[in-house]
């Protein structure tokens, strides 16, 4: 489970040492949903900008000698920025990316206490 909104943004204690450097950060996602949910971002754009490129190639299109170029992106970059931070609000508001209280309470006491609080649960039944 996890103990902050972002995945990566967890506590430095989490971080295995055993695993090489330029692999930490990926392996501090441990194959979760926001893992495979930036894999899917990182392959859209990519294969949208592949096929942009392409269908400026076939057309003869010079991106740069468009005069248009710079207001229709700056218009892109400032729709993206506006829309980021409305889905962000909505979120907030919605309580989309909530995490349970008792996990950031018991992270806190980790971080303050810096050692891992085990609790002993007594009169277990077994049967």
């Amino acid at each position: 489970q996890r103990e902050s909104r972002w995945k990566p943004f967890e506590n430095a204690n989490t971080i295995d040492e055993c695993i090489d450097e330029s692999f930490r950060s990926l392996d501090q996602l441990c194959f979760s949903s926001q893992y495979y949910m930036l894999n899917t971002v990182h392959v859209n754009a990519i294969v949208y900008f592949v096929i942009g490129c392409e269908m400026m190639a076939r057309a003869k299109y010079n991106l740069f000698a468009d005069p248009a170029t710079f207001i229709i992106v700056s218009i892109i970059c400032l729709f993206c920025a506006f829309l980021k931070a409305s889905m962000i609000g909505l979120g907030n508001l919605l309580g989309v990316w909530h995490v349970k209280y008792e996990r950031r309470n018991r992270q806190l006491q980790v971080l303050q206490n810096e050692e891992p609080i085990i609790e002993v649960q007594e009169n277990i039944n077994r049967t």
